[in-house]
């Protein structure tokens, strides 16, 4: 069901309570499996009653009582936005990643038994019924990299119960799961992986209690892997990296595999990067950035830049900076209203850099919001959203604002609901 802005603030107006409007979808949703999540028995809007595990069908009718939630702009730099919520997940899986498809939701997690295999759902865009994928040929994981080609999902690497891998899967939604060739890299996990037109970048990571600086390419049209040339940068895990549509750029991250570089100063924090060109197959090494060597930062190409945010050394920051490639030069962000934080969400609207979520410094986790607007340099925060604290939740752009799925965790168990914002 799908409800123009105009009814739905004739409808919030006239029928705030006793009408609520429906849930519009017209995302992707692509997550993949990480924490375990209980069963758990799903209502769905229409008063359809669905219960099941991974690997069940379940169907959702998507009726006018899911959650809505409006605000309108009280005090200055503060957004009028509407959030919407999303149906539940319909069967156990594990906390993951966040792809948009084009053409409607994918939903793909590690089931709740760990002995099992990772599992897929389909939800048809404006239809609201799920549909079973068929399980990928990969056992349950976290810490893997999972992009989106524009017609495939590729997934490749993490570690589970038994160590490391380096084994991965694609997924065509129409054909289904198959095997990827194997990779001439090690075992590894908290790398990152990026498209790249017409190939897939893999770079760095940890295991075997090391971390790594090598990375391959891999081209789904020849199914061929190919190692890429020395980085000039030393081994780490846990760092950023995006795509800008000629480079990779890699940036910061964890020089220490032996260390959780989240909880303290340790020295293994890396304030460097570099940027490698498929195309020359090179890399040059980037401008000195304008910020504190620190772990888990993270950053999204917008508007021609880098933006990275965020981020801990011992202590959270709420400080950025912006990188632009043309002129290898770094400019620090302004302040915004939000205040420090890890394992927070992080994406680019088409408009504005949407920030959601985390963990503060003293370990609470955090539901709320801003945007920074790269064309004004400023800051603007969020109205409340309909979804509970949470940390590592999955966020991707879904223009003029953004979705945000699942994360961590509810008395351990990962979250299974999601909400749309709408940014004007």
């Amino acid at each position: 069901m799908v409800i123009s802005e105009s009814t739905l603030r004739e409808t919030l107006a006239h029928h705030a309570q006793q009408c609520p409007v429906g849930v519009a979808s017209t995302g992707n949703l692509l997550v993949l499996g990480r924490r375990r999540l209980r069963r758990q028995r799903i209502v769905a809007s229409t008063g359809v009653v669905a219960v099941g595990i991974a690997g069940a069908i379940v169907a959702v009718t998507i009726h006018p009582q899911s959650a809505v939630h409006q605000a309108r702009e009280k005090s200055t730099g503060v957004h009028a936005a509407v959030w919407r919520g999303l149906p539940s997940l319909p069967a156990d899986a594990q906390q993951g990643n966040l792809l948009d498809t084009g053409q409607g939701l994918l939903y793909i997690a590690g089931a709740d038994n760990r002995q099992a295999n990772m599992v897929a759902f389909a939800l048809a865009t404006g239809a609201g019924t799920w549909r079973q994928v068929p399980q990928a040929p990969l056992r349950w994981r976290t810490g893997e990299t999972t992009i989106w080609t524009g017609t495939q999902a590729i997934a490749w690497g993490g570690a589970n119960d038994s160590g490391e891998l380096a084994d991965g899967a694609i997924l065509t939604p129409i054909e289904g799961w198959s095997s990827l060739p194997a990779a001439p890299l090690r075992a590894r996990y908290s790398h990152q992986a990026v498209w790249a037109g017409i190939q897939m970048l893999v770079w760095g990571g940890a295991g075997g209690g090391q971390v790594f600086n090598d990375g391959a390419s891999y081209d789904p049209a020849t199914r061929l892997w190919s190692k890429l040339p020395t980085a000039p940068l030393t081994p780490r895990s846990h760092f950023v990296a995006v795509w800008t549509g000629t480079e990779m750029l890699v940036w910061g991250g964890c020089g220490d595999a032996t260390v959780s570089c989240d909880d303290v100063t340790t020295g293994a924090e890396r304030a460097d990067g570099a940027a490698y060109s498929p195309t020359t197959r090179t890399w040059r090494t980037l401008a000195q950035a304008p910020l504190a060597a620190q772990d888990g930062r993270q950053a999204v190409w917008a508007a021609g830049k880098m933006i990275v945010w965020g981020g801990r050394s011992g202590q959270s920051r709420a400080d950025g900076a912006s990188y632009d490639p043309r002129t290898d030069t770094w400019t620090r962000l302004s302040a915004g209203p939000l205040s420090s934080r890890v394992n927070f969400s992080m994406a680019w609207s088409g408009a504005r850099i949407v920030v959601w979520g985390g963990v503060d410094s003293s370990g609470r986790q955090l539901s709320d919001g801003a945007t920074f607007d790269p064309a004004t340099w400023t800051w603007s925060k969020l109205p409340q959203s309909p979804l509970s604290p949470r940390s590592h939740a999955a966020m991707i752009a879904d223009p003029p604002g953004a979705i945000i799925f699942g994360g961590c965790c509810e008395q351990t168990k990962a979250y299974l609901d999601g909400a749309r914002v709408r940014i004007p």
